[in-house]
């Protein structure tokens, strides 16, 4: 069963168990000085000259969704191959009976019908009936463990090793991998790279976005498991993407995507444009709306997105004004923009400015804070309560504001304004989840206007 992607802060579970001595054999004495943090990672050697241990930098470890928390055992690099612990591992991570033989100074690890054996300083490996190979180190043993190179994980335990992020990954199968509905925000397209930020809908909970790496492992298919081209993704197109949960742990969330299901393609393209007015240093960037089916609904659409912009365009306040754009959500009834930039101010000094533009998709008019929920006194009841109760988690009094804007993002409706006392330079921001308010938000924001 797929998880969906939950609420808040995600934290990583850290498992502690014990170690189990093999020897008593004494650690090197420039090992317990390697920086743990991940810089330099290589899963084989290169032939190189024994690099200064005190130089280089470990990676961590991380076993389908969960850091390894090695208990003091540092991994560290021989001859360029990075060596880590076998029994925390294998044992308490992947699920292996680790059997150590004392007289024959071997080990033996089995899990099901998997088995193999290895020998303390013989560069010898096997699996299955497959003939003895070698690796680029026999396995050793430094302060009372045995440490393998990496790829023993990869070419003898047939684990899928990969480095993301810093971090040297150990794909466990057993591990639940992680589902995210929602629409392509953004595509990176060059030789070298192939990224997507996938947004999530209004049903998502907690983490809204995703930037996923492709590369041809990637698997992008459509309802009915057909190959879909990775240059057929169009900023807006609905997806589902499985990715391991590893993933999700990151800030931001990012990296490879395992599995790419296209739900809907979109019935029109958003093309990013631009308006530049060099005697004000400005340069606004704006959406445009192209190849709806329903032209008469794209050019209010657009019109309305032009209107917004022009009026950020003519006020004489802004001075050599950068804003740019995303699209925080994108549905079939609505879609959400989110315009940041800075400007110079009278003082000569640089602000901020963040504005919004939320479009009803059916009848094209403009979704604010003033319309977007009902008029009745019970409903504004429970929304001022929910803003002052939103208000005093974030260290602020009860909340009062002008000018209050709203922008829609995965499962929230995000409230935005600047506090009466003037302390602010950057609006402050309430996260109200949906299915808090769906009762009291409208969802209807009347006729769409005659042709």
């Amino acid at each position: 069963m797929k998880k969906q992607i939950f609420a808040g802060v995600l934290s990583l579970a850290i498992v502690l168990s014990s170690t189990i001595s093999f020897a008593n054999t004494s650690e090197p004495s420039d090992l317990g000085k390697i920086n743990n943090s991940s810089e330099q990672i290589s899963l084989k050697g290169d032939n190189s000259d024994k690099p200064n241990l005190i130089n280089i930098k470990i990676p961590q470890i991380v076993v389908g969704n969960k850091i390894v928390d090695l208990e003091g055992l540092t991994p560290y690099y021989k001859d360029s191959t990075l060596m880590v612990p076998l029994r925390k591992i294998a044992q308490d991570e992947l699920g292996f009976k680790v059997i150590w033989n004392n007289s024959e100074k071997s080990i033996e690890l089995k899990k099901g019908a998997q088995w193999t054996k290895i020998v303390i300083g013989e560069n010898s490996y096997f699996f299955a009936k497959v003939a003895p190979f070698k690796l680029t180190s026999a396995p050793e043993i430094v302060q009372g463990s045995t440490f393998v190179p990496i790829e023993f994980f990869k070419d003898v335990l047939k684990y899928g090793v990969s480095i993301e992020d810093g971090s040297v990954i150990i794909k466990n199968d057993d591990v639940e991998e992680t589902t995210l509905n929602g629409f392509v925000k953004d595509i990176v397209k060059d030789k070298d790279n192939k990224k997507i930020l996938v947004a999530g809908d209004e049903n998502t909970i907690g983490l809204d976005e995703i930037l996923l790496n492709i590369n041809e492992e990637t698997k992008i298919l459509d309802i009915n498991d057909k190959v879909v081209p990775f240059e057929d993704l169009k900023v807006g197109t609905k997806v589902k993407v499985v990715v391991p949960p590893i993933i999700t742990m990151s800030i931001p969330a990012q990296g490879l995507a395992t599995k790419i299901i296209v739900v809907e393609k979109p019935n029109f393209e958003i093309v990013k444009k631009e308006i530049k007015v060099d005697e004000k240093k400005m340069s606004i960037k704006y959406p445009e709306i192209q190849g709806m089916q329903g032209e008469l609904t794209q050019d209010y659409l657009n019109q309305s997105i032009k209107n917004f912009v022009n009026s950020i365009k003519e006020n004489e306040l802004y001075k050599n004004l950068k804003l740019d754009y995303e699209i925080s959500l994108l549905t079939d009834e609505k879609m959400s923009i989110i315009f940041r930039g800075s400007f110079d101010f009278a003082d000569g000094n640089k602000r901020n400015i963040v504005r919004s533009l939320n479009l009803d998709l059916k009848s094209t008019n403009e979704i604010t804070f003033e319309n977007c929920f009902k008029s009745d006194a019970a409903s504004q009841e429970k929304l001022k309560a929910l803003l002052n109760e939103k208000a005093k988690k974030n260290g602020l009094g009860e909340f009062e504001a002008e000018g209050v804007s709203i922008y829609f993002k995965g499962g929230n409706v995000v409230i935005f304004y600047y506090p009466l006392d003037d302390s602010y330079i950057m609006p402050v921001e309430l996260y109200l989840p949906l299915n808090e308010v769906k009762d009291i938000i409208n969802k209807d924001f009347g006729e769409h206007p005659a042709s």
